[in-house]
């Protein structure tokens, strides 16, 4: 069965990470699973003449992932007592030892979306984060320290035709067009662009979604964010990681760059989910 799944650990996100998967589940009238990943200790190099300290070693890394499984199953309960006091219903608890990107990967099939904290343990090196959000092919939210519920949201447009399949998936879900939309390119002023504009507004306008258009110049990350603070917009919805690996690796990546600066929730959509 298609599911919520949120991703809850040690950090300080996760009280809020379970908030906005209530909110995901309560709205999309979906259950709710609450996940807890623990990795297992990596092995130990055995030396001549070290075995007893590898047989020491390795009972002590045993006792660790024994207590750290009994910590997670801690945060898995605190986790069930908040989303039921968000008003979700018999959420769902699972926890798995091993490596989370490859759990991840075995669920994604019934997975709606997955929410998952900017500043996760699971992930503390940003790049983890941003490797989890490239293997993906669902919508990812990824949320801040503390949780506001979305009364509005903004598509990153570009013009290009997937983030035009973004605006048809969002037109295509009830929940997400119930929220005043606003539609930002930023790219020059051109008649050209203000037609691409236009046409994505009159998608989400004709399923009843009240709808603005801007066109803004500058850095792409920092004209989205200015424009975000402008309109104390909740939510951004932007695609993941649009240009090429060689194009990313020289330039950086705009997903990359806000994941870094913003404090407010970002949901991603993946290509390849978009083209579904």
């Amino acid at each position: 069965m298609t599911h919520i799944l949120a991703c809850i650990d040690s950090s300080n996100t996760s009280p809020a990470v379970c908030d906005y998967a209530a909110w995901a589940s309560l709205n999309f009238v979906l259950p709710l699973t609450l996940l807890n990943v623990v990795e297992r200790p990596a092995g130990v190099e055995i030396r001549p003449g070290s075995l007893a300290h590898v047989l020491e070693a390795m009972s002590l890394d045993e006792k660790r992932h024994e207590q750290a499984l009994k910590q997670g199953l801690i945060m898995l309960q605190n986790a069930r007592k908040r989303a039921i006091a968000d008003g979700v219903i018999q959420p769902e608890l699972r926890q798995s030892d091993g490596e989370l990107l490859g759990r991840l990967l075995e669920m994604e099939t019934d997975m709606r979306w997955l929410v998952m904290g900017k500043q996760s343990s699971f992930c503390p090196r940003l790049n983890q984060l941003e490797t989890i959000i490239h293997a993906l092919h669902k919508p990812i939210l990824v949320t801040p320290c503390s949780f506001n519920p979305p009364r509005s949201l903004m598509l990153a447009y570009d013009g290009s035709e997937d983030t035009h399949m973004g605006v048809k998936m969002l037109a295509a879900s009830p929940v997400l067009t119930k929220l005043p939309v606003h539609l930002v390119m930023v790219a020059a002023n051109t008649s050209k662009n203000l037609e691409r504009l236009d046409a994505a507004g009159a998608i989400l306008q004709s399923v009843g979604c009240d709808v603005r258009t801007a066109i803004c110049g500058g850095r792409v990350e920092l004209a989205l964010q200015s424009y975000q603070t402008e309109h104390d917009i909740d939510l951004m919805i932007m695609g993941a990681f649009g240009h090429s690996r060689v194009r990313r690796f020289w330039f950086g990546s705009t997903t990359s760059r806000m994941i870094r600066a913003t404090t407010r929730p970002l949901l991603f959509l993946p290509k390849s989910y978009l083209n579904m």
